[in-house]
């Protein structure tokens, strides 16, 4: 094996290798994006929770009102045709 041969082995495990560590980097950085997003995915999934909670407190209160809101009303409509 000539000089221009070993050298050319030599390129080619280099290049090999350098390509092993940027997968093995490429590999960590996707399980540190999946890791991520699975914690965003719970803040989304509370905050979405919380809204509905939120929402079905505030409806329930707004119906509460509108019927206490109408029954005042009916019975001053009432009160004044008597």
């Amino acid at each position: 094996m000539n000089e221009s041969e070993r050298r050319s082995n030599h390129d080619r495990r280099e290049n090999f290798e350098s390509a092993e560590v940027s997968f093995a980097l490429l590999r960590e950085r996707v399980e540190q994006m999946d890791k991520h997003l699975e914690a965003q995915d719970r803040k989304i999934y509370a905050l979405e929770h919380e809204r509905d909670r939120a929402l079905r407190w505030g409806i329930g209160s707004l119906g509460v009102v509108v019927i206490t809101m109408g029954t005042f009303i009916w019975n001053w409509l009432i009160a004044g045709h008597k």
